[in-house]
């Protein structure tokens, strides 16, 4: 799990889940378990995602639960690593920036050498395009 957190643009949290009436907040998600079956290996679950309650029936062991939180243009994943009575072990998977701060990233530019706060005021030069040759 953490070379995973440290290689990708992920956010990773563990969790270790009891059939239980709350839910349990797991990163920007919060997860209740409804039911767990140890025979055919999967689970029922009850999401809560941007104050909005989602039902997921039958996530197979392995099978990542997708969708998309606000303020978020990649998908959040829920995996279920291991189901016993009434208990299931997984992680969910998060973008590690939300879109406004990807926004806010791509608009300051890192300070170089040329690149000043005079750099407002003299756009850069565009590429010179060649001609072909023939």
């Amino acid at each position: 799990m953490v070379v995973l957190q440290r290689k990708g643009e992920r956010n990773y949290y563990e969790f270790d889940l009891d059939k239980a009436k709350r839910f349990l907040a797991e990163g920007p998600i919060g997860v209740r378990l409804r039911k767990a079956n140890v025979r055919h290996q999967f689970a029922d679950l009850e999401l809560l995602v941007d104050d909005v309650s989602l039902t997921k029936k039958h996530v197979n062991l392995y099978e990542p639960a997708v969708f998309y939180a606000a303020e978020s243009e990649h998908p959040v994943e829920l995996v279920i690593n291991k189901v016993s009575k009434n208990h299931i072990h997984g992680y969910v998977s998060a973008p590690k920036y939300r879109r406004s701060e990807l926004a806010a990233m791509g608009q300051a530019a890192p300070v170089t050498e040329g690149n000043t706060a005079d750099a407002a005021t003299n756009p850069p030069k565009q590429r010179e395009h060649l001609a072909m040759p023939k």
